[in-house]
């Protein structure tokens, strides 16, 4: 996972609306855009899933890192550490068992993808705020016949259709867009 609800919410205490499944359509959206699984090779390994567990050592895993698990027969996709035992990995989801070997990979993602993912929810939830008539900033206000406009920082043209945000706030991830084969 790019970043926790925890973690988020700690960060920006005024943060509402935003669950741990939103967070994660995004890292979804992220990685399909860019074709980039921002996997680290160094720390991949063949493994067994048995009792619903991954059995791996790794010194370079901790809790709450990110693991993808491919060329299993029910197990690919992106799966979040929960607990590491002698008896194997924990991840958020239902693993299972399979007598096949599949590839597991340690998924880091780098400091800006991050910042660009909290930059596009702090907008979603300052658009969310100003729609709904909280503190929405007065670009200029006539008091002869009483006219307001409301200050905008995108227009309907700019938003991106996939991500619903302006499109400057997808510049960040040009930079780790891979070549689609």
């Amino acid at each position: 996972m790019i970043i926790s609800i925890e973690t988020l919410k700690e960060r920006y205490p005024d943060i509402s609306d935003v669950t741990q499944d939103d967070l994660d359509a995004l890292e979804d959206m992220i990685r399909h855009y860019t074709h980039n699984p921002f996997q680290n090779r160094a720390v991949r390994s063949k493994a067994y899933i048995k009792g619903g567990k991954i059995q791996w050592v790794s010194p370079y895993l901790k809790v709450g890192g990110t693991l993808q698990i491919t060329k299993s027969d029910f197990n690919d996709g992106i799966y979040t550490i929960t607990a590491i035992t002698s008896e194997g990995i924990a991840v958020d989801k239902r693993l299972y068992d399979s007598e096949l070997q599949c590839l597991v990979t340690l998924v880091e993602y780098p400091p800006a993808i991050v910042r660009g993912l909290l930059d596009i929810i702090l907008w979603k939830d300052r658009n969310s705020k100003w729609n709904n008539g909280e503190n929405t900033p007065v670009q200029s206000e006539t008091i002869s016949r009483h006219s307001v406009t409301y200050q905008s920082d995108s227009t309907e043209s700019d938003i991106d259709e996939n991500f619903g945000v302006p499109k400057k706030y997808l510049a960040f991830m040009k930079l780790y867009k891979k070549a689609r084969f």
